[in-house]
């Protein structure tokens, strides 16, 4: 493997040798969930599996690699990888669920949005008002940041290229708010989880100026070398959290649930990922 974070080379020297027959949850960097409340959702799927698990992080395609080679057990991964798992190695991995949030009634909410962001003492209002002025995206393989606002945008007949002032690619969803807090960007687009750390770093000074459709939350997947009646007991324990249930009340821990939906939630991804990637897109039943 090849870009994985410095955590994951102290996970892997120390567990993985140390016991060469555990299972292994892999996440992105950019996971929203803090490393904490992740080493309680392994040790959590570990009871309920029956099986010794660690938690690895690694960038995506070492991630997708891993699971379609069987190197990597279980992952949690972004609505986009998913997608991209799907269409690179097919059969080779297994959707088990569906990432959730609940509302404010207290139902499951498999999906989020892409929000566009400016400051609150700017005069814009819409992504309208940008004609000219420098604009944030986070990266071409970023979900809400990226392959959602662009589909948003073109909705509105605009190009990003010819109608702003200059585009740039910031890497990380934090360094989108950095950005418009510093005068280096006029407007960018992040999400809700990401707003929410930028508020609690730099107080409420942004905007909401617009919004994406729905898009579908990542998915916990299992390689497909894992023994299905493994699978099958993470799948269980997985739909059958309930919300005062400790692993989702951890500090820490953003998901609070999981649903089950199958591919063909993940259909419009697919399509946008194949427009923005060159991927061939083939409906899910």
């Amino acid at each position: 493997m090849k870009k994985i974070l410095p955590i994951f080379l102290f996970i892997f020297s120390f567990a993985v040798y140390a016991e060469g027959g555990a299972l292994k949850l892999g996440v992105l960097p950019s996971n929203p969930n803090s490393q904490e409340s992740l080493n309680v959702f392994v040790k959590f799927l570990s009871e309920k599996t029956g099986n010794p698990m660690e938690l690895v992080i690694a960038d995506v395609d070492d991630l997708l690699k891993g699971l379609a080679g069987g190197d990597i057990s279980f992952a949690d991964l972004t609505s986009g990888a998913f997608a991209t798992a799907e269409k690179l190695y097919q059969d080779k991995i297994r959707y088990i669920a569906t990432v959730a949030a609940r509302n404010e009634k207290g139902d499951l909410v498999p999906y989020y949005k892409g929000l566009f962001f400016a400051l609150k003492e700017s005069s814009y209002k819409s992504l309208l008002d940008l004609k000219g002025k420098s604009f944030g995206f986070v990266s071409r393989s970023s979900t809400s940041g990226y392959i959602y606002p662009v589909a948003a945008i073109h909705g509105l007949g605009i190009e990003p290229e010819t109608f702003f002032g200059s585009v740039t690619f910031t890497g990380d969803h934090a360094k989108i708010f950095e950005g418009i807090k510093g005068g280096f960007l006029d407007a960018g687009v992040s999400n809700y989880d990401a707003y929410d750390k930028a508020r609690a770093l730099y107080g409420n000074i942004f905007r909401i100026i617009g919004e994406t459709e729905e898009i579908p939350s990542g998915a916990i997947v299992a390689s497909s070398s894992v023994d299905g009646k493994v699978v099958k007991l993470a799948e269980e324990a997985l739909l059958g959290i309930k919300p005062a249930d400790p692993v989702v009340n951890y500090p820490g821990f953003l998901y609070k649930g999981f649903v089950k939906k199958g591919g063909g939630f993940y259909n419009l991804i697919k399509k946008l990922i194949s427009r923005s990637v060159g991927i061939p897109y083939h409906p899910h039943p």
